[in-house]
């Protein structure tokens, strides 16, 4: 397999500049559609990307599976290609759907690669600022181009920390702990802030392979750590866990602590 990172960072680009952002403040109301509940929504924008996207990387990689969000929803089995030894492409055509809908610019399109039930290139592009994130492997991180590195720095005090969290649980631990904590609604701008060394945690509740594949590849290329609260590696294949980040090892010590001292289950 000879995957050419820029040529799905360009189909990428494409599908987002043609289904997303056309459609980014201008949906009409049967445009948008409640899946499980209020606040789990699905767009026309991320119907027609997830569609534009699986059929463009089914073509740049023959043979290869595509597990996408919103096929998933219509049909959970889809799932079950993760644990194929071939090539799967993990998408999200619009992370932030709730922000999106409502006119938010935090929302981007999430694509991750796994090969043996495991993320081998991961992109996070900013729709809105037209820049892509790409992570391969072993080969590190690009930004626009760019090359992308945490610094090195000695761990941080918690009381000096800054997180995203999820859930009003884990909120509610870390209020009063950090220095400030924050949801945005969007795992690919968790991710995207993280890598850039804006903000030092994350912890997540919902496990999903198109929120996490790519972006914990992406963090860990940047050389942060990622394990689960559970202290296991992080897999596409996995469907429950709580997913830790931090800048370096014993910051991710720090805060893993306080949140199963709070009594949040690894499980």
């Amino acid at each position: 397999m000879n995957i050419d990172p820029k040529a799905v960072t360009d189909i990428i680009r494409d599908v987002v500049d043609t289904e997303v952002l056309p459609r980014f403040r201008n949906l009409t109301k049967d445009e948008i559609r409640s899946k499980t509940g209020p606040t789990d929504l699905v767009t026309e924008a991320d119907i027609q990307a997830e569609i534009a996207l699986t059929a463009r990387l089914l073509d740049l990689l023959p043979g290869s599976k595509v597990v996408g969000e919103e096929a998933v929803h219509d049909d959970p089995s889809i799932l079950d290609r993760l644990q194929d030894d071939g090539p799967v492409w993990i998408i999200d055509p619009v992370d932030g759907t709730n922000n999106f809908s409502r006119g938010n610019p935090l929302f981007g399109c999430i694509v991750a690669l796994a090969i043996g039930g495991e993320t081998v290139m991961g992109w996070i592009d900013h729709c809105l600022e037209r820049e892509t994130t790409v992570a391969v492997k072993g080969a590190g991180v690009e930004r626009a181009g760019a090359p992308v590195s945490l610094v090195p720095r000695l761990a941080k005090p918690l009381g000096d920390m800054e997180g995203y969290l999820g859930g009003k649980a884990l909120m509610n631990l870390f209020h009063h702990r950090a220095a400030r904590v924050g949801r945005v609604g969007s795992a690919a701008h968790v991710y995207l802030s993280l890598s850039q060394g804006n903000g030092d945690f994350a912890i997540f509740t919902r496990m999903k392979p198109w929120d996490h594949a790519a972006g914990i590849l992406i963090h860990r290329e940047a050389g942060g750590i990622v394990r689960l609260l559970s202290d296991e590696d992080y897999a596409p294949t996995m469907n429950h866990g709580v997913p830790v980040i931090a800048a370096n090892e014993e910051e991710w010590n720090t805060v893993s602590f306080i949140a199963r001292a709070g009594g949040v289950s690894p499980a």
